[in-house]
């Protein structure tokens, strides 16, 4: 239910990729190289482009980022933490590159420090919507409830078309007991997305806590069309049978 967003601000713009008016360096030349490898997906072999960028420029900031991007791709955390500091080092206004940071310390269950690294992000970036939820999501997963609950409505007023947004702040009242506020947070995701399962299970889980039986089922059959979760679709077909007694 928790979950990280996936999206990662990767500055490997276009402009990144064409050729600019002029010489380009050789440095730069890696740099552009290994943005075509990593918008395919192939991050190791981007890994080799960003290094050579590095071995000749060795203050490349957005050599470092981009390879930190990559090695966070591979699952190579520690790896990507090192890279994202030496560009916040060679560029203490970074937002980018805190937030990304931000992002390795949550997978390396570093709350704290991811927490740290959203908040300068945001410091730097007050409409950076992204760092204002993953922010909200390390709160949550530190039993912060009510700090959870502000900074996913920062992303909210920033981006009110974001479902996951919504979803967990739902999440959040949910533990609360806010029940009435989660299912108002619930629909307003399923209004964004009409086949938004997670949504539609969590609606079921609040009614069923109201004992609003007929919503609640609804839902969880709603849950069971969308969903992909054959584990956990089994599961709410056994709550819509103890329902339906």
């Amino acid at each position: 239910m928790k979950t990280l967003a996936t999206f990662i601000i990767m500055i490997l713009i276009w402009a990144l990729i064409m050729p600019a008016a002029g010489c380009t360096s050789e440095s730069e030349k890696h740099l552009k190289a290994g943005a075509v490898f990593q918008n395919r997906w192939e991050y190791e072999e981007a890994i080799v482009e960003y290094d050579e960028a590095i071995h000749l420029d060795p203050n490349y900031t957005e050599a470092y980022y981009s390879r930190g991007l990559a090695h966070y791709k591979l699952d190579q955390l520690e790896r990507a933490v090192q890279d994202y500091t030496e560009a916040i080092r060679l560029d203490p206004n970074y937002a980018h590159a805190y937030y990304n940071r931000g992002l390795a310390y949550y997978k390396l269950d570093q709350l704290a420090r991811a927490i740290q690294d959203f908040s300068e992000a945001i410091r730097l970036d007050p409409n950076y919507a992204h760092a204002y939820y993953n922010l909200g999501l390390a709160q949550y997963n530190l039993g912060h409830l009510e700090r959870a609950i502000h900074e996913y409505s920062q992303a909210i007023h920033l981006d009110p078309d974001d479902i996951t947004y919504y979803n967990n702040r739902g999440i959040a009242y949910f533990d609360l007991g806010r029940l009435e506020l989660a299912i108002q947070d619930y629909s307003q995701a399923i209004n964004l997305y009409s086949m938004y399962s997670e949504a539609y299970y969590n609606l079921g889980l609040a009614y069923k806590l109201l004992g609003e039986k007929t919503e609640a089922i609804t839902n969880f059959e709603l849950f069971i069309t969308y969903s992909r979760n054959s584990e956990l679709t089994q599961m709410v077909r056994q709550q819509i049978e103890e329902l339906s007694k």
